[in-house]
């Protein structure tokens, strides 16, 4: 919403809300001569109702109709209309609105204004009359029934006009959450009706009698509700920790958790911290989630010792906040300061802690005592999915990667280009490079194997950095790697060829020794062949690659490049 539109809300509840109450007052009066004491105790019974809201779908339900049809019915609309008010702003206090959400106020002061009024003139167009109600009367029943009817029918009226033009929000008149309403409306109808007739009979102490049950039954029914989102959040945890233990990289494990946990949770901000990273001070920021902008990694760091996941780790134990007060002094900035609730739960495995999970909201109160509990199993889930993932990569990388230079292995190699053969709808075309390092056995002789060594990694990493994303880089074995470029025809495979041979010579490499280092000067003879052009199947393109860099490069004189061309 707007500014200007929560402006102008103001602006008409200023103008409208004074002159509307004054012409109900003059219209109906404020039927409460002499018993002035028991309509506070109505006025108290619905404030106290009015405290205990049922949340639904994001939505705070007040079952303080009850109460307010039996003022109605004892004491005309204008003292309904009062009690109605009060109880509402009672109600917005207990909710603890931000400042930017005040417009609420008067929005709901007019919107139940309106519920009030029109559901009284619906009461008494059907024919009802206030103070000497027979409700085992089915004829006298009739107005009370048009009554409720209304009040549910213009609420919802009411709700859907304000979300869809003022909120711009996409909202179905008599959805699915609207059923809890009618069942608590169905559930107040009789308890209304009863404390309406007992309050003739006995007066203040028929408010005790109904008012205990009342209440008991607003409590039975918020703590109900709440269980049933509590089992809710338990089955989802469960299906979130099935998806996790599916996953089996860490990249994909961490992106699975974020998308669920913003699911489930009213989150607008949402870290995952590494802290048994290298550095001893400062824990890593694996992943970040902000809403409306969707998934970022950062390479920032966060101190283990200060701010609110710094407490989390050196206290070990998982903190709630409800507001900012609570915990803008443990906050070194990181945070932006529109945030306001935070849950922060560290991630164990093996009782050590492994990481940290810091969820942050704008509404004060965004996160309940439940939400701690379950965070904290999926912190568990997480820790144990992580390490999981991190262990296959790492058996899977051993498996795929040459241990020297760290490129992908021949293994690794022959079942990719065996896979782009076979794919339905092959890349064509692509080109391998064959590369060999000239004399390469000479300088493990005159500078020893180290030294070797080190010049394969050098030249791995030169390779790796020319290819990028073009393509994938492998060692084929020795001093012999093979370049696969995807998307690429003869023409530009030769010129990638020619630039890797050239910057091969033109670039020295160097060993070190203890504080002693050489220059060493290699160069590469380099086979170039196409698919399809010159290979239908991998072996018989590496063959052909093979054949070019011998014949046509080695035994040239070495340091060039050579296509296929049998």
């Amino acid at each position: 919403m707007t500014a200007r539109i929560k402006a102008w809300i103001w602006v008409v509840w200023a103008i409208t809300w004074p002159i509307l109450l004054y012409s109900v007052y003059v219209q109906y009066g404020f039927h409460i001569e002499g018993e002035v004491f028991q309509y506070l105790l109505f006025v108290l019974l619905a404030v106290i109702v009015a405290l205990m809201p049922i949340q639904v779908k994001g939505t705070d339900l007040v079952v303080t109709q009850g109460v307010l049809l039996a003022i109605f019915l004892e004491f005309g609309l204008f003292a309904e209309v009062i009690a109605q008010q009060i109880a509402m702003v009672a109600f917005l206090i207990f909710l603890r609105v931000d400042k930017k959400d005040l417009y609420r106020y008067p929005l709901n002061l007019l919107m139940f204004f309106f519920i009030s009024y029109f559901s009284g003139i619906a009461f008494f167009a059907a024919g009802g009359d206030i103070g000497s109600i027979d409700v085992t009367s089915p004829i006298a029943i009739v107005p009370i029934l048009v009554y409720v009817t209304a009040v549910f029918m213009i609420n919802q009226l009411l709700l859907t006009a304000v979300r869809r033009f003022l909120m711009r929000q996409r909202y179905m008149f008599l959805g699915k959450d609207v059923l809890w309403e009618a069942v608590m409306t169905l559930l107040m109808l009789p308890i209304a009706l009863a404390l309406f007739s007992l309050y003739s009979e006995l007066k203040a102490t028929a408010i005790l009698f109904v008012g205990a049950p009342f209440i008991s039954l607003s409590v039975m029914l918020r703590m109900y509700h709440s269980s049933e989102k509590i089992n809710d959040l338990l089955q989802k945890t469960t299906g979130i920790g099935r998806e996790l233990t599916e996953r089996l990289e860490v990249k994909g494990t961490l992106t699975i958790f974020i998308e669920k946990i913003t699911e489930i949770f009213p989150v607008d901000i949402a870290y995952i911290l590494d802290v048994n990273g290298d550095d001893d001070e400062n824990m890593k920021i694996l992943r970040v989630f902000e809403k409306n902008k969707g998934h970022l990694t950062a390479q920032t760091h966060l101190s283990k010792t200060s701010g609110v996941s710094g407490r989390v780790y050196t206290t070990g134990a998982g903190v709630l906040y409800f507001s900012r007060k609570q915990w803008y002094h443990l906050s070194k900035g990181f945070l932006p300061k529109t945030m306001q609730s935070i849950i922060s739960v560290p991630m164990r495995r093996n009782q050590e802690i492994t990481g940290i999970i810091t969820l942050a909201a704008k509404q004060k109160h965004a996160f309940a005592r439940h939400h701690l509990m379950v965070l904290e199993i999926l912190a568990n889930y997480l820790a144990v999915a992580v390490e999981n993932a991190r262990n296959y990569e790492e058996t899977k990388n051993r498996s795929e990667r040459d241990p020297l230079t760290n490129l992908y292995n021949y293994r690794f190699f022959m079942d990719k280009l065996d896979s782009m053969f076979a794919t339905p709808a092959p890349a064509f075309p692509f080109s391998i490079l064959l590369i060999d390092l000239d004399h390469f056995k000479s300088i493990n002789d005159t500078y020893g194997h180290d030294a070797g060594n080190q010049v394969l990694c050098q030249f791995s990493e030169r390779l790796v950095h020319l290819v990028e994303e073009k393509g994938t880089v492998a060692r084929y074995g020795g001093e012999e790697f093979v370049v696969i470029l995807h998307r690429s025809d003869e023409r530009e495979c030769l010129a990638f060829a020619e630039e890797v041979c050239r910057k091969t010579a033109d670039q020295p490499f160097f060993s070190k020794e203890g504080f002693r280092e050489q220059k060493i000067r290699v160069t590469a003879s380099i086979g170039v062949a196409t698919a399809p052009l010159h290979g239908e199947d991998a072996m018989s393109l590496i063959r052909n690659a093979d054949r070019a860099m011998f014949t046509g490069a080695k035994q040239q004189g070495r340091n060039r490049v050579a296509a296929y061309t049998g």
